[in-house]
């Protein structure tokens, strides 16, 4: 009897063979044969990313059948390792919405070697499907991201109640992601407070998005150590630190939120013992000096600081910035005095600002700078002076001998219709310029950008730059946008109906 094909391949094979595939190329290989189908099915299902409508019905009603009604008689569910229910449910009506919602929670409570799960889809995260989980999962789950929503969000008619008595123990879990809504109900937050409190000496990432001092007061207070916690992420108005549990092993700490009204950042203290191992910060400027306080006995070993989510993407992204603020450079400058403090010494910096005058910024800033070996400038709008760029050689980079790296971004300029950019960023004789200026001051210098849409890399040939586009090449990257099928799934949410 003649073998089926593929079927003498090793196993390993085929499962190198199906990483190559892209989604479609996957399914036909599923339909070859029931050999292939047997040994690929389980990696078709392994990541899947409900990211749409239409694919989260498709999706979620082939994962809710009983096992009896899917091809080769296999319990789907319990293929998945790592999903993402992200999909927005605008335009359904409300009785196919009840419908998902309720195949989404038997799918769910089938998973049970779910590892990785990101829940945010508005209306489908209520106390049934959390139920779910939790029955199903507890003992696998190693990542969480949720977004709980509120009682007249819940598309499958939930009751608070279901959450009663719900305490899972997620013996895996390390890390959790919490998104929190200003009418949040309390079964929720004694459900997450119990995560964080009976995990606590096994989480190791922690993110907490939420705009209400409350919910992070009742979900601190009388918290033990976070004694495993290695990256901290707060995207709030206002951070109790007095409530925060003790978090000696923190290397990274990340703090956003707009502040304003009657939450500001001006005047925190942050207990003297707290982030004791800190290397990364990010925060508003107006906590750097609480981070590094002129009177601390031990100062914190901050390497790297990241101010108003300044952040230049060297990937050829457009990069970060404080949506909604303007930090004014004379006062982000007096908060830069307290950097040497650092027991780091802090050699990464990112800065925000509105605006500042090219020829005279470094004058009284430049001498607390000199650790520095990485420097990144988001601006809002083109800095004064810009001419005076090739003074910075004698102003900043003769103070700054290790700084290898000087990166210029005008992400916020282009995000507010700005087609050019910085008015220089084109001007690459000019760049140039500046570049043989600043060389007679400094032998560290490699990297250097004046804009986001290319980078200046030294080499043995001297400064060097990408070729510059033409309009042709422009217009063909146009077309092959128009022609892209965006109702395509993306990879890693195919759905192969049984």
């Amino acid at each position: 009897m003649p073998q089926e094909p593929f079927s003498t391949l090793p196993v390993e094979l085929l499962h190198s063979i199906s990483r190559l595939s892209d989604a479609a190329e996957l399914r036909s290989l599923l339909l070859v044969n029931r050999h292939l189908n047997e040994v690929l099915t389980p990696l078709l299902y392994n990541t899947i990313h409900i990211e749409d409508s239409v694919t989260a019905q498709k999706c979620i009603r082939t994962l809710s059948r009983d096992r009896s009604e899917l091809a080769c008689g296999r319990d789907l569910p319990t293929l998945v390792r790592d999903l993402e229910v992200s999909f927005n449910h605008w335009g359904m009506p409300a009785g196919p919405k009840t419908k998902l919602a309720r195949r989404l929670s038997r799918a769910l409570g089938r998973m049970t070697n779910l590892q990785h799960l990101v829940f945010t889809a508005a209306y489908f995260c209520s106390p049934k499907a959390f139920a779910a989980i939790a029955h199903a999962a507890a003992p696998s789950l190693r990542s969480l991201k949720l977004t709980p929503q509120s009682e007249q969000h819940w598309a499958d008619s939930s009751e608070p109640s279901v959450l009663d008595g719900i305490r899972p123990t997620f013996s895996e879990l390390s890390s959790v992601t919490f998104s929190m809504w200003d009418d949040m109900p309390l079964c929720w937050m004694d459900l997450l407070k119990h995560i964080l409190t009976d995990r606590a000496a096994h989480l190791r990432e922690i993110t907490i998005k939420d705009y209400h001092r409350l919910h992070l007061s009742r979900l601190f207070r009388n918290s033990p150590a976070w004694s495993s916690l290695v990256e901290l992420t707060l995207e709030v108005r206002s951070v109790p630190f007095d409530l925060l549990p003790a978090t000696p092993n923190v290397r990274t700490l990340s703090i956003s939120g707009a502040s304003g009204g009657e939450y500001s950042w001006e005047g925190v203290a942050i207990p003297p013992d707290a982030f004791a191992k800190l290397e990364t910060l990010e925060c508003p400027y107006q906590l750097l000096p609480a981070f590094l306080p002129a009177d601390a006995q031990r100062q914190r070993p901050i390497r790297t600081v990241r101010l108003d989510d300044a952040l230049y993407d060297e990937d050829g992204g457009e990069g970060d910035y404080a949506h909604g603020a303007q930090p004014d450079w004379d006062d982000v400058s007096k908060v830069l005095s307290c950097l040497p403090r650092s027991a780091g010494p802090v050699t990464d910096l990112s800065i925000y600002i509105d605006w500042f005058d090219a020829e005279e910024c470094w004058d009284d800033v430049a001498q607390h700078l000199t650790t520095l070996e990485r420097l990144v400038i988001v601006f809002f709008q083109d800095p004064g002076n810009y001419d005076r760029f090739g003074d910075w050689g004698e102003t900043l980079l003769a103070h700054t001998p290790r700084l290898h790296t000087l990166l210029l971004s005008d992400a916020p300029i282009k995000t507010n219709g700005s087609e050019l950019a910085f008015m220089f960023a084109w001007d690459r004789r000019v760049h140039l310029t500046w570049l043989a200026e600043w060389d007679q001051h400094t032998d560290a210098l490699r990297k250097v950008a004046f804009t986001t849409e290319f980078m200046w890399t030294k080499t043995e040939r001297g400064w060097e730059a990408p070729a510059e586009k033409d309009e042709e090449s422009d217009d063909d990257e146009e077309d092959e946008y128009q022609r892209r099928d965006w109702g395509e799934e993306s990879e890693g949410s195919v759905i192969f109906e049984g």
